[in-house]
């Protein structure tokens, strides 16, 4: 994705003519030039995004923490379940466009939404393991956290597989794009309108 975004650092060369010389074996002079400036200007958008990473992630991951303890261990995860669709929406557009975003388009995705997360929309495993240790007894509680963590090891391994599959087999990469947004949605309902919301002062001595 990096690299169809990459080529609208070259207004006057065509998609195909980028494409073929960023996977030539034994490029050409020119080639080289165009892979070289593109391969330049993937590696900077990639050092801006870990920047805003680096420096909104520990800062939201504080405030997040402290709005888990004022607003209950449910606001945490609805935030970030409603970032991570954000995030869904955006690559849903780049499955529909692939050549149509520009670089800086991925600072807002993998950098801003990322890093206004915690760092990373993984971060939701992190309060969703506060908000286990709270609801349950203590004789299940490692049990159920065992389980959170069995479950997204699976989906990160069944996600990348069904898209490879459906890539095999078929042109239309927005399938997984929609696949995607489809189960971020999923998750926002769930997160709204299934997850009790537990303040500090509501949890039992027993727990």
């Amino acid at each position: 994705m990096y690299i169809s975004a990459g080529i609208h650092e070259y207004p006057n060369k065509n998609v195909s003519y980028i494409m073929e010389c960023y996977n030539q074996h034994n490029k050409t002079d020119d080639c080289k030039t165009v892979d070289l400036r593109l391969q330049e200007a993937i590696a900077s958008v990639k050092i801006w995004i870990n920047v805003l990473k680096g420096v909104l992630g520990p800062i939201c991951a504080i405030i997040l923490g402290g709005l888990a303890d004022t607003l209950g261990k449910k606001a945490p995860i609805v935030y970030i379940v409603t970032l991570s669709n954000i995030w869904s929406m955006l690559t849903l557009f780049n499955c529909i466009f692939p050549h149509s975003v520009p670089l800086f388009y991925y600072l807002i995705q993998d950098g801003l939404i990322n890093g206004l997360c915690g760092g990373s929309t993984w971060t939701i495993n992190t309060f969703s393991i506060a908000y286990i240790s709270v609801i349950t007894h203590h004789q299940q509680r490692a049990a159920r956290i065992g389980t959170l963590i069995a479950v997204g090891f699976i989906g990160t391994l069944l996600g990348p597989l069904i898209s490879g599959v459906i890539l095999r087999y078929s042109s239309l990469f927005i399938i997984s794009g929609i696949g995607s947004s489809i189960i971020s949605f999923i998750a926002f309902l769930i997160s709204v309108f299934c997850l009790k919301n537990v303040h500090n002062e509501e949890i039992s001595e027993h727990l």
